[in-house]
């Protein structure tokens, strides 16, 4: 064990196969416990070779689920009178939004975007609400990372950022809980959309409503359309600036981009297609939007990390059997090695911070 104090972060899997591998690299210290009141498995365990102490909840599939436990682990450690963790990871497998994405890549998010908070208007189009406080409120179209963690993730993977520095100390129970991100606003919708013709001109809003409001997108969340053959087209600027946004942990690609969540698993290629050019997302999963959202009720910091488990736009549209589909052996394992990575480094920034 490294000296410095220990840092707990709580990980959350939705499901066993994914939480396997970070379980075995806990082994030596595991403590397999449930969250009280609940029944949710609960390992807890030194990292090696760091000073992170690592809660692994496993929640199961779906927002509902995972809502509640995010919840029920925040909140009873502070019950108990336990400060909040140091972060929030989750951590598991996604289904690829952008041809690009291969089985085993890794995808840190920048922000999570509830793609299946939507309104289908009287046209059919569909109008992103994302997440909302009341009727009225503003809409908050995605929840951002933690600064600080996605600065380290960075960092590892070998990416440069745009960002402006950060400090990546934790909040702790004695220290100002960091600032939510400021909701991101959104024009109102048309007041009446009579007929079929008003589809285009409702098109054309929605166009305008991503493009003035999606924060910038490295072009590794570019539309589909972008895309040529197996990896990111386009221009050479827009080449250079994917590459800029994707990087290597050891033998794993880790790309940075926006992830989806939603309870709904789309597999229909033209559907995948629609999903990123409206939201700008790399690929899709079933639990982070739920968790970011308790997480930035608890002002707790969050990151998600994925990997891509199957992409359903890399099969020949007359298979029935996808060509990349989902090996329930592996499904999980890049992400938890890249989260054991970045946890270690994480953990080393904080310790060797200057006080203060």
């Amino acid at each position: 064990m490294r000296s410095g104090a220990q840092r707990t972060v709580v990980v959350l899997c939705a499901v066993e196969e994914e939480a396997v591998h970070l379980r075995r690299t806990l082994a030596l210290t595991a403590v397999d416990t449930t969250v009280p009141g609940t029944r949710l498995r609960k390992t807890t365990g030194l990292l090696p070779k760091s000073n992170v102490v690592i809660e692994l909840v496993v929640t199961r599939i779906g927002q509902a689920h995972a809502a509640a436990a995010a919840t029920a682990v925040l909140l009873e450690r502070s019950l108990r009178g336990a400060p909040p963790p140091s972060a929030v990871v989750s951590c598991g497998c996604a289904g690829a939004h952008v041809k690009s994405l291969n089985l085993g890549d890794v995808v840190v998010g920048t922000a999570v975007k509830p793609i299946g908070q939507v309104k289908v208007a009287p046209s059919g189009a569909i109008l992103p609400k994302g997440f909302r406080d009341t009727c009225q409120s503003r809409t908050v179209l995605e929840l951002p990372a933690d600064k600080g963690l996605l600065e380290t993730a960075r960092s590892l993977a070998g990416v440069c950022s745009d960002d402006p520095p950060h400090n990546p100390r934790p909040h702790s129970v004695d220290s100002a809980p960091p600032p939510r991100a400021p909701p991101v606003s959104v024009p109102p919708e048309p007041e009446a959309l009579r007929d079929e013709g008003a589809r285009e001109s409702e098109s054309a809003l929605l166009s305008t409503l991503v493009s003035d409001h999606t924060p910038r997108r490295c072009s590794a969340d570019m539309p589909a359309s972008a895309e040529k053959d197996a990896g990111l087209g386009g221009t050479t600027a827009a080449r250079g600036a994917a590459a800029r946004c994707s990087g290597w942990v050891g033998r794993t690609k880790v790309v940075f981009g926006s992830v989806g969540s939603t309870d709904t698993w789309n597999c229909h290629r033209d559907q995948l297609h629609s999903i990123h050019g409206v939201f700008g997302t790399l690929c899709e999963e079933m639990e982070a939007g739920a968790v970011a959202a308790v997480c930035a009720e608890y002002s707790v910091p969050f990151i998600a990390v994925k990997d891509i488990a199957n992409n359903e736009l890399k099969r020949d549209r007359g298979m029935t059997v996808p060509a990349a589909s989902i090996d329930h052996e592996t499904i999980g394992k890049a992400a938890a090695e890249v989260t054991v990575a970045l946890l270690r480094r994480w953990g080393d920034e904080v310790d060797t911070e200057p006080p203060g």
